[in-house]
């Protein structure tokens, strides 16, 4: 995939000529012409210039040049390049006519429901633009610079990085954005509420302010093209849901279940669905996995703004894990006792902060670690409390002399705060030539050279992680905290998905819980040491969302309803 960062200049809408017999900037001018125009007859003709003829044709002329702005003046909004102003875009806007023609096509429960879910995925937006985590990667994503080199700022990159990936989605649906295209209309929408909040599109009006707003957006649209077309993204990825995958997965699957009602919606506003709308509606609810995008793995904590809820009472909150909340309330009690021991001039255990998190897939590593984290900056051991996530391929390059530098790269971006390396076992797997060892000396030594600002977890396979950390006496010596996360039950599957059904503002009939608490009974009876826990119920109810849009994208007239339902044909067989 290619990681080529394109340079767009900024674009911004200036409002057009009025349309009605006053003056204005273009009357004006039209006045000017009218009246020296009477006057020059008048002196062709040889009357006399007096002051009481003067007046006569400047009010001839007022009323003339009047007529002739309303008959030529100019309608359409230009574009201008202001690439010291581009946070901001200007459309014309007047109200609406009367006679507004509505295209009978549409229905007023069809435009209420494209209406809502736009209102929806605004809301959602207006929640993550908000969230500091979110706004860093977006201006690490996109690249956009005005025409005078300098970046742009961040809230415009914002804006940008949403209005293309919701015109990718109609894209996607092979709408174009023209005036006689209902298809459009959330887009029109849309762009309205970014532009303006306070302009209010009923039914009613919606004709007239897609047709007179059409070409202040086209300027907004091109640009927006450009980005979709830079080839950061493959065909069916949107911004946001590579954002969003890297901040909070949960997020990702609430954006992407947004956009798909949102385009679900649209599809249907000319009361016919093509095959090729069905296909994309599908396509949208695939994985939400994003490999196919170069970008840094970093990974900042994305609870940093989530100030109202402790550390230790988000992990209390967590599904299962009941021997690893044990584990981590111990050692933070420890951590304080010992701190307290300290302030009161007595001696105090040496406390080793690095751990080791065993166990299979999707038992909430990953989570615990960052929570972690953030109790370790409560408590004063460390200054940031960001979790910097990586693995063997973030550390062991391919040829001599380069891992060290890799390896103290991640180490650089993990000080004052955590360092999470997953199935750390594999840095010893390779082959006699393998560099992992060089990875290891190189994060041994850091451990001790900053061993006040990094703290280090290591996770995996807990027999393999055994077999690692007695390969090696660094390691033993620096890494004695075992904490183990067990498998969850098929009861503990089942509470992880009906909180994202919850979450993601579904519903879900008996028969469908009956049918999932059965499926669950049934895969952890027969799993193996590879199976997914959490992970696996993530997949599952992507899974159900998909199907339950091959389920809706047959349907014409869709409910909120119908979007929210999910039953037991929608499972997974």
């Amino acid at each position: 995939m290619s990681d080529k960062k394109s340079t767009y200049s900024n674009t911004r809408t200036s409002k057009s000529s009025s349309q009605d017999t006053s003056l204005g900037g273009t009357g004006c001018i039209w006045w000017l012409v009218t009246t020296l125009v009477l006057i020059a007859i008048c002196i062709f003709c040889g009357a006399k210039l007096t002051i009481g003829l003067l007046i006569g044709m400047s009010i001839g002329g007022f009323f003339l040049g009047a007529f002739l702005a309303g008959i030529f003046g100019d309608r359409n909004a230009n574009f201008k390049v202001k690439p010291k102003h581009a946070d901001v875009i200007e459309y014309f806007n007047e109200p609406s006519r009367k006679n507004s023609e509505v295209n009978v096509l549409l229905t007023e429960q069809q435009f209420s429901l494209i209406k809502t879910e736009t209102e929806n995925l605004c809301n959602f937006y207006s929640v993550i633009v908000k969230k500091t985590a979110v706004r860093e990667l977006c201006d690490t994503v996109l690249a956009l610079k005005n025409e005078d080199g300098t970046d742009w700022d961040i809230s415009l990159k914002m804006k940008y990085a949403f209005i293309s990936d919701i015109h990718k989605c109609f894209l996607g649906l092979g709408q174009d954005f023209d005036a006689e295209n209902d298809g459009n209309l959330g887009l029109c929408l849309l762009l309205t509420k970014i532009a303006d909040p306070d302009t209010e599109i009923t039914y009613d009006n919606y004709a007239y302010y897609k047709t007179c707003l059409l070409d202040s957006y086209k300027g907004v649209l091109e640009i927006s093209k450009q980005i979709i077309n830079a080839g950061q993204f493959s065909h069916n990825k949107f911004i946001f849901q590579y954002i969003l995958g890297k901040y909070d997965k949960d997020y990702q699957l609430k954006y992407m279940t947004h956009l798909y009602r949102f385009a679900s919606a649209s599809s249907k506003a000319d009361g016919k669905v093509t095959e090729q709308e069905t296909q994309w509606l599908s396509e949208i609810m695939k994985s939400t996995e994003d490999e196919e995008i170069s970008q840094p793995t970093e990974n900042s904590n994305p609870k940093d703004l989530d100030i109202e809820i402790s550390p230790m009472d988000e992990l209390q909150k967590l599904i299962g894990l009941e021997s690893v909340k044990i584990d981590i309330e111990r050692l933070t009690n420890f951590i304080k006792i010992q701190q307290v021991r300290k302030e009161k001039g007595l001696k105090v255990s040496k406390v080793s902060y690095h751990c080791i998190f065993t166990g299979n897939p999707g038992t909430g590593k990953t989570t615990v670690a960052r929570i972690v984290a953030g109790i370790y900056k409560e408590l004063g051991i460390i200054k940031k409390g960001h979790l910097v996530e990586t693995d063997r391929s973030g550390l062991v390059a391919e040829y001599v002399g380069q891992t060290a530098v890799k390896t103290n790269k991640i180490i650089d971006s993990a000080l004052d705060g955590v360092l999470f390396i997953d199935e750390a076992y594999s840095l010893v797997q390779g082959s006699e030539n393998d560099y992992g060892q060089e990875a290891i000396s190189t994060l041994l030594k850091r451990m001790e050279d900053n061993r006040d600002r990094l703290i280090v977890i290591l996770a995996g396979y807990s027999e393999e992680m055994q077999v690692f950390i007695d390969s090696n006496p660094g390691l033993q010596s620096r890494f004695n905290r075992y904490i183990d996360f067990q498998d969850y039950t098929s009861q503990q599957l089942l509470d992880i998905f009906m909180m994202s059904v919850k979450k993601h503002d579904y519903t879900i009939n008996k028969k469908a819980q009956d049918k999932l608490k059965k499926l669950f009974e049934e895969v952890v009876e027969n799993k193996d040491k590879n199976f997914g826990n959490a992970r696996y119920v993530r997949n599952i109810f992507e899974k159900t969302l998909e199907n339950q849009a091959m389920r809706l994208a047959s349907l014409t007239c869709l409910t909120k309803e119908n979007l929210s339902e999910i039953t037991e044909v929608d499972i997974i067989k």
